[in-house]
């Protein structure tokens, strides 16, 4: 990401990059990791000897708590891109996802920052899309649909604040700069 600020010329002082799913797999899934593989070989007298019996228990990690006490710990105008919210889905509840959502809403409002979440199609479906999408000012969905022996690529501006009249669809195509999209023909 900082390769990329400097390609573009921009300055990535005051950037912080939060990997939230290498921290939830340091202090979650390899403590899962280390229990399995107990499990299976069972423990050693040497280990159950060496054991500290009054070793401090790690505090849990909660996916939720982590993420708003970084909201909170905001304090003027920002820019926040949570890259993607996929992980968000495979590790909390429904209502926990709402919930840091309406937070990083509420936040964005009272600070004057600004949010963009990025979500996979297939984990749109159900309930929570509805409630997300309740939630955002403006909602894209970019397909590539399989014709042939290429991809149709098509943009979809699905809302736009309380604007049904903004809703688009475009047909979009990767060119040199970047993507772009053709007015459809009417």
């Amino acid at each position: 990401m900082r390769r990329t600020f400097s390609d573009f010329g921009w300055d990535s002082d005051g950037i912080d990059v939060v990997n939230l799913a290498e921290e939830y797999y340091e202090r979650v899934l390899v403590r899962g990791l280390e229990v399995a593989r107990a499990r299976e070989r069972g423990l050693t007298l040497a280990e159950v000897e060496g054991g500290d019996r009054h070793a401090h228990r790690p505090t849990p990690f909660r996916l939720t708590d982590r993420m708003l006490s970084d909201l909170a710990a905001i304090e003027g105008p920002f820019r926040l891109v949570v890259d993607s919210m996929d992980f968000f889905h495979e590790v909390l509840e429904p209502h926990d996802v709402t919930t840091v959502v309406r937070q990083i809403r509420h936040r964005c409002q009272t600070l004057g920052g600004q949010a963009l979440l990025t979500v996979h199609v297939p984990r749109r479906e159900g309930g929570l899309a509805g409630s997300l999408a309740d939630l955002a000012d403006l909602t894209l969905d970019l397909r590539a649909e399989a014709k042939g022996t290429h991809y149709q690529h098509t943009l979809a501006v699905e809302k736009v604040g309380h604007r049904p009249d903004l809703a688009r669809l475009w047909t979009a195509e990767f060119r040199d700069g970047g993507w772009g999209v053709k007015e459809p023909s009417r």
